[in-house]
């Protein structure tokens, strides 16, 4: 037996970790798309969450929300031959998304403009809500179980606003969880309140794979003709966040 554990390839690995993240289910037809998209509002869930340790956590959390308005995106990459699940390189994963400062001047596609848009013009860490004062990207040697950061974003659709960001090692996956502590506003109107906004970054590397998983929900006020913009606007700034993350982790 262990002999022939010794001699399968080790793609075979690979794929059941794969399935076991993903299950039978989503596996393939991410193979099939490349990518998947859910989008759903109060009452619905999410469907498309990594089979990771605190995936019931998060769930939960996304019911107690109640969002208007969520969209998920499930995206498989590949890297060619760059082993993406050593010591090395989920230090690297890591401190990319702490790397915040990295992602001003990211661009998107703006529907309502229909053209590229700059999403983010100012991002940088502060050491407290409160002082506000701005800091270096928090870039660390060794990765914590657990660790949190303060930021301040200023996005050309909602506004100056700070955020705090929970960082979560589980060993083989990395989440990153965003939520607002000011309130966001569009076109000067009171949109979401503080902790309103979430946003849910997943990344799983697998040998040369990575799966990537973006959630990003809001409870907001609702204003008549702006809710499929809204769904356009979440998927694109996702892909955006999707964009800039490879961009760095190849670079």
């Amino acid at each position: 037996m262990i002999l022939f554990l010794l001699l399968l390839e080790p793609s075979c690995f690979g794929d059941s970790a794969l399935k076991y993240m993903l299950g039978n289910e989503l596996l393939p037809a991410l193979k099939a798309e490349g990518e998947l998209v859910h989008t759903f509002g109060e009452g619905e869930t999410p469907t498309l969450i990594p089979g990771i340790s605190i995936k019931e956590e998060i769930e939960a959390e996304i019911s107690e929300l109640k969002p208007t308005i969520a969209v998920e995106v499930l995206i498989l990459y590949e890297s060619g031959n760059m082993n993406l699940d050593s010591t090395e390189a989920l230090l690297s994963i890591y401190n990319i998304l702490r790397s915040v400062s990295t992602m001003k001047g990211i661009n998107y596609y703006s529907t309502s403009r229909k053209r590229m848009r700059a999403l983010f013009t100012e991002s940088y860490v502060v050491d407290s809500p409160e002082l506000k004062n701005k800091l270096n990207d928090p870039l660390i040697q060794v990765i914590p179980p657990y660790s949190k950061i303060y930021t301040f974003q200023k996005d050309l659709t909602f506004g100056e606003n700070l955020y705090i960001s929970e960082y979560h090692f589980g060993g083989n996956y990395i989440m990153v969880k965003n939520q607002n502590l000011t309130t966001m506003r569009y076109l000067f109107l009171s949109m979401v309140k503080p902790k309103n906004s979430r946003n849910y970054l997943i990344l799983i590397p697998i040998e040369n794979q990575l799966i990537f998983y973006g959630l990003t929900c809001l409870r907001a006020f609702k204003f008549l003709g702006l809710e499929k913009r809204r769904k356009n606007s979440l998927y694109n700034r996702t892909k955006a966040i999707y964009g800039w993350f490879i961009d760095r982790l190849n670079n």
